[in-house]
């Protein structure tokens, strides 16, 4: 999976609140992660190995991304945090924009090991 651009899919693994972010993100509510698949660090010591590593995850188009953030909304979370989503950028901007059309008001949370390329970095400054 790469950078794509235009209705493409991108890999999920898992949506949902949840409490094992910092207490700022999770408040009462938890913390609305959406869990990519194959992450672009590959680390040899990764903690999710069978998500970063092994794509356990499911393709998704924008459309079901966006109805993943409105559900995480919907279900009280206090915001969308993305795990591991640079390499699925122009999927995530395209979901959000819909998302943002359907009434989608909470917070982004960009949750990456920092390593993002200069195009990725200028996707999401535009």
């Amino acid at each position: 999976m790469g950078i794509c651009r235009g209705g493409r899919l991108a890999a999920v693994s898992s949506c949902g609140p949840h409490f094992g972010e910092e207490d700022v993100l999770v408040g009462t509510g938890g913390s609305g992660t959406i869990f990519f698949a194959y992450c672009n660090l590959s680390c040899e010591f990764c903690q999710n190995c069978e998500i970063s590593q092994e794509g356990d995850g499911d393709e998704v188009s924008a459309g079901e991304l966006a109805g993943m953030m409105l559900e995480l909304q919907r279900r009280g979370c206090h915001n969308i945090n993305l795990v591991s989503p640079s390499h699925f950028v122009p999927q995530f901007l395209e979901a959000l924009a819909v998302a943002a059309e359907k009434g989608l008001t909470l917070p982004v949370v960009y949750n990456t090991g920092g390593y993002d390329s200069p195009e990725t970095l200028d996707l999401l400054d535009q």
